[in-house]
């Protein structure tokens, strides 16, 4: 036990001085225990013990699970060790299992003297000098016989404590939030003339994005005269503590243009207990997510907002949220979520679903498609008029003049899509607008397939 803290304790300090934020924190392998590096059954050890001891952790990595990382960023988890060989030990890289991935030799620029007074009286100034004495080399192929030295251990003096860091970069994020990715590695250990022995590891991670928003799919229902219809929507990560949205939804006239009938609550950062309970709230599929970070808000849209008013009909937007990021942090990437609404008027569809939707069905794209429509209006006093087409591949007769049909009045339209015009799917708009001072907008979206 004696011999154990000499060289546990002071490697413990040094790393928790090392550890620079909060990564090394939770990613270092460290704890009370020494294990020594496996050994391969046909393999002969001709050293007096393992040419390297590993200090790691006593958590079972099943029980942790696998270490999260941002998708797009560069990653490492250090593994700390020491000899207490009395030669050199020529240390190489046998296998890595992934191209991402490089393997580095970290050792500490201290005098032996500086290394025995770790151990006996670690004082602040020599803590924070360790601390930026580490230097990192490229550990080389030990299968081309290439090989980077751990310096030998005196007799009776203290070990010199070395990392092994695997550097990975986490490319691509998971369909799956529970999916994790395994990382092996093996390096080679050995004495000058001496049998190599091997340390064999892996460890999971899980690429996560930066940044999610929850829901994707924001259904506001129906918005009625003068009303106005609301949903709270939260931004989240499992990688970053601080998140500083900016928010907007997108309007007809583009995503660079927000829609002035739409507004946003001030963003609340969530409290611990609110973290914790992000994953119940967003369904069982989130149930291993473990946020680390989340701000809410709320979107309220209205029916009209000052001067400006919906158009009539169904409403396809975006909540675009974008991110302010501290100085030195890689940007995050913006995140969307698709809204959609009935926006009600005095006009409506009644050859259209319940949405005021026409279904155009499936047609030859040589012979396009022609459909009746049908809209309608209980007040007698109502006019409308044509008012354009999303396309010029859309062709609209003239509007019928209106008949009364119990209590609505109704006009009829024949909509042709033209021929050799579109081809797969087909989301075009025909668009109608009431007479008088007040002017309403009607959108009635065609929807189809143009086949061969």
């Amino acid at each position: 036990m004696k011999s154990f803290l000499r060289v546990v304790v002071p490697i413990g300090i040094i790393m928790a001085m090392v550890g620079i934020g909060s990564y090394l924190t939770q990613n270092t392998s460290r704890s009370k225990t020494t294990i020594d590096v496996p050994i391969e059954d046909d393999v002969t050890v001709t050293t007096q013990g393992p040419p390297l001891t590993f200090v790691t952790e006593d958590i079972d990595v099943e029980q942790r699970g696998p270490i999260e990382v941002e998708q797009g960023s560069k990653n490492h988890k250090d593994y700390w060790f020491y000899t207490t060989q009395s030669q050199d030990v020529n240390v190489g890289v046998l296998y890595t299992s992934c191209t991402c991935s490089k393997l580095q030799l970290g050792s500490f620029d201290l005098t032996q003297e500086e290394v025995d007074q770790l151990e006996k009286s670690p004082t602040l100034t020599l803590l924070c000098k360790a601390a930026g004495a580490v230097r990192f080399e490229d550990l080389p192929d030990a299968r081309m016989n290439q090989y980077a030295k751990v310096r030998a251990s005196p007799k009776d003096r203290s070990p010199r404590p070395h990392i092994l860091r695997v550097h990975f970069e986490a490319k691509e994020a998971g369909a799956d939030p529970g999916t994790s990715k395994l990382l092996s590695f093996k390096i080679s250990a050995a004495i000058e003339h001496g049998t190599p022995s091997t340390f064999s590891q892996e460890f999971g991670f899980q690429v996560v994005p930066g940044v999610a928003i929850f829901p994707v799919n924001i259904d506001l229902g129906e918005l009625t005269a003068g009303g106005a219809v609301h949903q709270d929507v939260y931004v989240w990560s499992v990688t970053r503590e601080q998140l500083h949205p900016r928010m907007i939804l997108t309007s007809t006239r583009g995503r660079n243009d927000p829609e002035p009938c739409a507004e946003f609550t001030e963003p609340t950062p969530l409290s611990p207990s609110e973290l914790a309970e992000l994953p119940r709230l967003f369904g069982p599929e989130y149930g291993r997510v473990k946020p680390k970070g989340a701000s809410r808000f709320r979107l309220i849209l209205h029916e009209r907002r000052g001067e400006h008013q919906l158009d009539i009909g169904p409403l396809n937007r975006q909540v675009i949220v974008k991110f302010d990021t501290p100085e030195g942090q890689k940007p995050l990437s913006e995140v969307r979520a698709n809204v959609t609404a009935v926006v009600r008027g005095d006009v409506r569809v009644l050859s259209g679903d319940e949405n005021g939707r026409v279904q155009l069905g499936s047609f030859r794209y040589d012979r396009g498609k022609t459909v009746l429509i049908r809209v309608g209006t209980t007040r007698s006093d109502l006019e409308i008029e044509y008012d354009g087409v999303s396309d010029e591949g859309v062709v609209v007769s003239p509007l019928s003049p209106p008949k009364q049909e119990g209590i609505n009045r109704v006009w009829d339209l024949h909509v042709q899509i033209k021929p050799n015009v579109f081809l797969g799917e087909v989301r075009q708009t025909v668009f109608l607008r009431t007479k008088g001072p007040n002017s309403r907008r009607l959108r009635i979206p065609l929807i189809g397939s143009a086949d061969r």
